[in-house]
């Protein structure tokens, strides 16, 4: 959230969250150097500081996988990346108890 300070501070004084956040994605052993790696969304567990409702927080990113030397590789070669880069695309509120299935993020 540090991309977003408006949006960090906001949600900072509006919410108690959780010193962790689950990657929604993690990525497979066929990257080469990335296996196990997690990538966004990513959630978060929060309270509402009103009135201590449960809710997640959705950070929504846009990946860019990138080579030793930070170049961004295309879509055929990103399981050979050396590190990934995100960028933060949206923040999503939901209520805790009615989520079922991996957040769905707009397209950025």
């Amino acid at each position: 959230m540090s991309q977003k300070p408006e949006i960090r501070d906001f949600l900072l004084s509006s919410l108690q969250l959780s010193d962790s956040a689950y990657g929604e994605v993690r990525l497979g052993s066929h990257f080469k150097n990335l296996g196990g790696a997690r990538m966004g969304p990513y959630t978060i567990t929060a309270k509402s500081l009103k009135d201590g409702r449960p809710l997640l927080v959705v950070l929504c990113t846009k990946s860019r996988f990138l080579d030793p030397k930070g170049r961004e590789l295309s879509e055929s070669r990103m399981t050979q990346a050396a590190s990934i880069e995100e960028k933060l695309t949206a923040v999503m509120l939901r209520q805790a108890n009615e989520i079922e299935s991996r957040p769905l993020c707009p397209d950025a």
